[in-house]
């Protein structure tokens, strides 16, 4: 017997799944013959209706990968090999890897195509015990903690046009957390087909944000000619080993998030066709994103002043658009939210 009354509490609430799994299963066996001695009873099997079509799988994968990340600190890569260029090569090598992992579990979600992502593929390859573990942790502590961080992150920059120059008061900050958090919930439990179209709203709204930074970045270096960054790129390149495998973990977790559309496998239209082809067109959208947006950074800001901005597109929405520098805040609120949203729609799965 355990004494540990967490371990022990788990082996309990293990036992109950199990068990209950199993009365389950039993059950449907004896109502199956029950059905087969009556004409009169019938046995209807819930499925859930497959409603995500590639628009709307494509918009959860881009939604959750592109968090706040590339806007408020894309510089982990650049901080580890010190040159621009090299710094740009890594996150097309990361970019890559990522899609050729992605790859491999979409090969895993048209095999199995049943909601429930990493949950049910355990539980084929292992057994009821370490599915329902994966399951606890994510359900009990990935998921709501990391949408917690999130909400509190989106009330941050919602409020920070509101206080400028002062600190925001933290009854504030958890107020509107709370209420985004609630919000999104909300929409989630009401109807799957809201929620994804408002992942599709708020994608759209992010990749217009970088859009923003990508036409100024380009207006500096091609029109104004601000190209000094860009001279001598490959100088001063950090290639040990050490150093090229942190700006490679930085760049994985940049990436991370490709594998949430699995979970929502049993509720996609056509998955053996919709899923590889939203990984394909998610992954392709998002290299060639954080690709440009590094380089529209760049155009603009030093890699100094880079690596020691709390924000860089706040940093350089202040630098390059005035009085509209307020609505940079804004965008990264927003996207913050498609992060929230695409987690609690594929988690709850």
């Amino acid at each position: 017997m355990c004494t540990i009354p967490q371990f022990r509490g788990l082996f309990v609430c293990g036992h109950i799944y199990c068990t209950l799994e199993s009365t389950l299963v039993n059950k449907a066996t004896m109502e199956s013959k029950r059905s087969e001695d009556s004409d009169d009873i019938k046995i209807e099997k819930v499925i859930i209706k497959r409603q995500i079509t590639l628009l709307h799988g494509v918009a959860i994968i881009v939604g959750i990968i592109i968090g706040s990340g590339i806007f408020v600190s894309p510089v982990g890569i650049l901080k580890e090999v010190k040159s621009v260029g090299f710094s740009l090569v890594m996150w097309v090598l990361c970019g890559i890897y990522n899609t050729l992992c992605a790859i491999c579990y979409a090969e895993l979600g048209t095999t199995i195509p049943e909601s429930g992502g990493e949950y049910i593929y355990i539980k084929r390859a292992f057994g009821d015990i370490p599915a329902f573990i994966c399951l606890w942790i994510n359900f009990l502590l990935i998921c709501p903690v990391g949408i917690a961080a999130s909400a509190l992150i989106f009330s941050l920059y919602i409020l920070k046009p509101v206080f400028p120059d002062c600190d925001i008061p933290e009854e504030g900050l958890a107020l509107i957390a709370a209420c985004i958090f609630c919000l999104l919930i909300a929409v989630n439990c009401h109807d799957v087909k809201w929620a994804a179209k408002v992942q599709v709203v708020i994608t759209a709204s992010k990749l217009i944000a970088l859009a923003i930074i990508i036409i100024i970045g380009m207006y500096y270096i091609i029109g104004k000619g601000e190209t000094e960054n860009f001279q001598n790129a490959f100088e001063g390149s950090d290639y040990r080993a050490g150093a090229i495998a942190i700006s490679f973990y930085s760049g994985f977790w940049a990436y991370s998030g490709w594998s949430y559309l699995n979970f929502l496998v049993g509720e996609l239209v056509e998955p053996n066709k919709n899923l590889p082809r939203a990984i394909m067109i998610s992954m392709t959208l998002v290299i060639v994103t954080y690709l440009i947006a590094n380089v529209a950074y760049l155009g603009v800001l030093s890699p100094g002043e880079m690596l020691q901005s709390p924000a860089v597109a706040v940093t350089f929405g202040e630098r390059t658009m005035g009085i509209m520098a307020w609505l940079m805040p804004v965008l990264i609120a927003l996207s913050v939210t498609g992060t929230m949203n695409g987690t609690a729609l594929s988690m709850s799965r």
